[in-house]
């Protein structure tokens, strides 16, 4: 989507924004701050709602907006003060104010490509306004799927689990051709010991890989299947009743399952296996198609392909003959343990999973589905570095994959690396490819909300309901849409919408997808103020989650239910929510989801003062980022550590944890968390006094500053150091060119602090009428930020005014107002300051 406003142009899809001179450079942050204010322009976006929709949910800076709002205008030569295009509303947030002009993009992506383009859509198909336009002015946000688990991947999926490792051998559909649609169930074990059970589940991966070989049907994903069986509580037969089979087809929303079993064979070697097969038509439990084959263990990849291609045979579906046995699984070792891996990914059991992947690597280091299925299982634990690699490993080792395939891992890995956009060209890619499948539509649409891109994904998931009549009534879909509404701010048609995706996975007797549902749902009220009816939709999600015995789910629906109550000042009940949280996180093993945990449980200990509990709460934190290779959130986090020591006195501990934080902040190339890192350590080194460190630690921070407010902050602490040392001059300078850069990013706080140091450093050089003017409006700004604290700091300084200029009765009124306020902050030392004034006026 293109933007125009004024000279500028601003390319969503190409991430780019441009002026009269070429491409203007802006930090990802920056540039999804201005994507975000254009596309909600003219409505004021308010602070709480711009960190929630650009930063996520772990942001432990209200200025963050402030900073970045700073630094877009001055990309685009903008001014507070005269706003060409960002105008600050007081109190209530920002808005773009230049007249804006839908532009259509330039070019497709991958027009090079040769893909049909999917079904053109009617206009009764485009979003509702509700879908586009929020109609109240109560919007905090975007809501990430659960804002808890930034790092709990689901598991992506892309038609079928194991599919094609080598050249297609089909042609794909056209645009319009629909595919019948087929799901394969694990099979039965009639015969074998226990330890032969992983057969069932490799057998139904090797159909699932033949049958999508060929292209001419749709085949539900693995993890859709295991889902379903959950749900049912399916038990795995060679074949299933009519009832049974209605259920399935309901759930799933499929004509046909594949359904067999492996038992010993008779009249054969030692050892043979008998595997038989049919395809049941789900409407009247018919049988269209039936096969079996006889194979041994070690045989199983081939003997599974033939009995495929038998199955292909008798549906008119077939294939290449080109045997693959070996290409893709060279022996049944490997298979087991890729096949017995899936399976505990798929009950979110990622840890072991990925033991058993890392094995199957060892046996088969260049192939790239058992590289792509690691990657899933690092990612849904945490470990983001490890995910991307194994992504790129695959990516490296697909060469010779079929396209479908290619561009889902593709996809992934690109998601991975932080390049959304990319991500989402590769899966609207893929869709084209195959416009009947709503899973493609499905993962093309969350792609795009990754991207921001949030009208366009209403659109997507629009035209999967027109062009994929399976897809009315699925769930998926009205909750992702529920999910888009609320990033757009519009809480009331969220709350109707994850209420319809609700009834839908009651209607298809899908109770796991009912529980986003239900989240989604309290999410909404919440944002509309309805904490009571959040809190029984959230009561609703646990119960199912617990009747699933879904421990992952019970943990996200636990850490709503806790941010919620911390919003709302329930503390107690908070904190016993969050450690019952991090107790199920633990026993899953996702390190990421706990680190993030930790750090909002520190955010409530703080506020309930415990310091000491915050800080083993970061103390952790820490550790787990250490051990996923969260680089980023790994800096933050130790600075956050740090200044709570500093805060309790103890220096050594701060002083190592900031020179560790340093350090990763240089080798990531973090200027402003350098920056950060740099100030909070130059103020430890002020506190012992030693005061040329702190001074070259506050220049180094104004050098890697990035951000006018990082600067700004770095020139205060210089500022700082030369009024401690006595240079009045310099520090003068320094805290009246800090308090322009605090006046100009509307930082009112910073702002004050600054004016009080530069005017006590005028009235200490004897210009009273500089002083009382900057005291004075340390006083109104107080007033602003209804802050007693510099109230009681701007009274006392017009007091010292007062007394220089001999205006007693002025000096004494300052002082008492200043000793009202200082006593009940437990100000002692400024209090005492007053009480002596007022003594040495007489005015005690």
């Amino acid at each position: 989507m293109l933007y125009r406003f004024g000279e500028l142009t601003l390319d969503l899809g190409a991430g780019r924004l441009e002026g009269p001179q070429g491409e203007i450079a802006l930090r990802p942050q920056t540039f999804r701050l201005l994507a975000l204010l254009v596309e909600e322009a003219p409505r004021v976006v308010s602070q709480d709602e711009l960190l929630d929709r650009v930063w996520g949910t772990e942001h432990l800076s209200s200025n963050s907006v402030r900073q970045a709002v700073s630094e877009l205008r001055a990309a685009l030569g903008d001014t507070a003060e005269r706003p060409r295009y960002i105008a600050t509303v007081h109190r209530r947030g920002y808005r773009f104010v230049a007249e804006v002009e839908d532009g259509a993009d330039d070019q497709d992506p991958m027009a090079t490509e040769g893909v049909p383009a999917p079904a053109a859509r009617s206009p009764a198909t485009e979003p509702s306004p509700a879908a586009t336009t929020p109609s109240n002015g109560r919007a905090r946000g975007r809501r990430r799927p659960h804002p808890l688990w930034l790092a709990v991947v689901v598991l992506l999926v892309a038609g079928a689990a194991l599919v094609i490792w080598w050249r297609s051998r089909g042609a794909a559909p056209a645009a319009h051709e629909a595919r019948l649609s087929l799901a394969v169930l694990p099979f039965a074990n009639l015969g074998l010991d226990e330890d032969e059970a992983w057969i069932g589940g490799a057998v139904a991966e090797v159909l699932r890989f033949e049958l999508a070989t060929a292209g001419r049907l749709r085949l539900v994903s693995g993890e859709t299947v295991a889902r379903m069986g959950q749900e049912l509580g399916l038990p795995r037969q060679p074949d299933y009743g009519r009832d049974t089979l209605a259920a399935v087809g309901t759930n799933l929303g499929v004509e046909w399952v594949v359904a067999g079993a492996y038992l010993p064979a008779t009249g054969g070697e030692a050892g043979e296996l008998l595997l038989q097969a049919q395809v049941q038509r789900t409407a009247d439990g018919a049988v269209i198609a039936w096969a079996q084959e006889r194979c041994t263990e070690e045989d199983l990849s081939p003997g599974a392909t033939r009995l495929a291609r038998s199955l292909q045979a008798s549906l008119g579906v077939s294939g290449s003959a080109v045997d693959p046995a070996g290409l893709w699984m060279p022996d049944a070792e490997t298979l087991r343990l890729y096949s017995e891996a899936l399976e505990m990914l798929r009950r979110e059991e990622s840890e072991p999973a990925r033991s058993l992947l890392e094995q199957a690597l060892a046996r088969s280091p260049d192939n790239p589905l058992i590289h792509d299925a690691l990657s899933r299982a690092y990612a849904s634990l945490g470990f983001d570095a490890r995910a991307r690699e194994e992504s790129r490993a695959a990516l490296d080792d697909a060469v010779d994959l079929p396209r479908a395939l290619r561009l889902a891992i593709e996809a992934r890995q690109l998601a991975l690396d932080g390049r959304p956009d990319d991500a989402v060209a590769r899966w609207q890619a893929l869709w084209q490819f195959y416009p009947d499948d709503a899973e493609n539509g499905l993962q093309l649409a969350k792609a795009q909300r990754s991207a921001g891109r949030f009208r366009e994904a209403l659109e997507t998931l629009a035209a999967v309901r027109e062009s994929i009549p399976d897809a009315v009534g699925d769930p998926r879909i009205s909750r992702l849409e529920a999910g888009l509404l609320a990033d757009l701010g519009d809480f009331e048609a969220s709350r109707d919408r994850a209420l319809e995706s609700i009834a839908e996975a009651a209607e298809r007797g899908a109770p796991l997808l009912a529980v986003d549902g239900h989240l989604t749902h309290a999410w909404a009220l919440g944002r509309l103020g309805d904490i009571p009816g959040a809190l029984a939709a959230l009561d609703r999600a646990e119960a199912l989650t617990v009747q699933m015995k879904s421990s992952l789910g019970q943990a996200m629906t636990l850490g709503d239910r806790a941010q919620l109550l911390q919003r709302t000042g329930r503390l107690d009940e908070a904190e016993q929510l969050y450690r019952r949280v991090l107790d199920l996180l633990r026993g899953r093993g996702t390190r990421k989801a706990e680190a993030t945990t930790l750090n909002n449980f520190a955010s409530l200990l703080l506020s309930r003062n415990d310091p000491r509990g915050a800080i083993s709460a970061l103390e952790r934190s820490v550790e787990l980022k250490r051990e996923i290779g969260d680089t980023r959130g790994l800096v933050t986090s130790l600075t956050n550590l740090a200044n709570l020591h500093r805060s309790l006195g103890e220096v050594d501990a701060a002083a190592r944890y900031l020179e560790e934080s340093v350090d990763q902040a240089r080798q990531l190339g973090l200027p402003d968390e350098l920056a950060a890192s740099l100030r909070s350590l130059a103020y430890l080194r002020l506190r012992e006094e030693r005061y040329e460190i702190a001074r070259s630690l506050f220049a180094e921070a104004l050098e890697a500053s990035a951000s006018d407010e990082a600067k700004a902050d770095s020139l205060y602490g210089l500022a700082t150091v030369a009024k401690k040392t006595g240079d009045t001059g310099i520090a003068l300078a320094h805290f009246r060119k800090a308090a322009e850069s605090y006046r100009r990013l509307e930082l009112p706080e910073s702002l004050a602090q600054a004016l009080y140091n530069s005017a006590d450093l005028e009235r200490l050089a004897g210009r009273n009428d500089e002083a009382r003017s900057g005291f004075a409006e340390v006083l109104d700004l107080a007033k602003g930020l209804d802050s007693d604290l510099l109230a009681a700091y701007g009274h006392y300084g017009l007091g010292q005014v007062a007394e220089a200029a001999a205006d007693l009765a002025t000096a004494r009124r300052e002082y008492r107002l200043a000793l009202d306020l200082f006593g009940p902050l437990g100000q002692t030392t400024e209090g005492t300051a007053c009480q002596t004034a007022l003594e040495r006026l007489g005015g005690a």
